[in-house]
């Protein structure tokens, strides 16, 4: 019906759609809640509930003895790596909280970044970022490789830290700014190095 007040005499609100014929209106609640409960008898053909399961709760496994010369970080949270005491999470780092220089690149898992330290003499730990799996090899000052030892993976070099090993810690980067570049590091030290 036109509406005279409506700008070109057309409609002033829209017509309820009408439901088209052939179709069946839905009722409420829909069919498959109608079934019955976990109390009554299944429906022939098809499985019952399932029993909720019955006693105490299974206890967490109980994590494994950390690696040989682990420290008491790596019983926490670190994975042991072959040849690496895990020394906590954040940059590697000396007692003065003094950086090392480093290689760094991706994406390598753990277990690689721990091989590629492993296959440079001057690498004396690492760090992962297992977020966006990278890696950083860390290197006491005066001994960083001018060229990548892998440069396929490795392809960011910082030659601007003046720490001397060995890495006593890892740092957390109590500084405001610097907090979420080490939310993800794990510093991992190679064993056998200067202590």
């Amino acid at each position: 019906m036109p509406c005279p007040g409506a700008p070109g005499g057309g409609r002033a609100f829209a017509a309820p759609p009408r439901p088209r014929r052939g179709r069946r209106l839905l009722a409420w609640p829909p069919s498959w809640q109608l079934l019955p409960g976990p109390s009554a008898a299944p429906l022939a053909g098809r499985p019952g509930p399932r029993a909720p399961p019955r006693g105490p709760p299974a206890a967490p496994p109980r994590p494994g003895p950390p690696a040989e010369g682990a420290g008491p970080a790596a019983e926490v949270e670190g994975v042991a790596v072959s040849g690496y005491d895990y020394m906590g999470r954040g940059e590697c780092a000396t007692d003065e909280k003094k950086l090392f220089d480093q290689w760094s690149g991706g994406p390598v898992d753990l277990r690689d970044c721990a091989g590629m330290c492993t296959g440079v003499s001057e690498c004396i730990g690492f760090e992962v970022k297992e977020a966006h799996k990278s890696c950083v090899l860390r290197f006491s000052d005066g001994t960083l490789p001018v060229d990548s030892p892998y440069p396929a993976v490795l392809k960011g070099r910082w030659d601007g830290h003046n720490g001397v090993a060995p890495i006593t810690l890892a740092w957390d980067g109590t500084m405001e700014q610097r907090q979420a570049v080490f939310l993800d590091l794990r510093c991992y030290r190679k064993q056998g190095g200067p202590r």
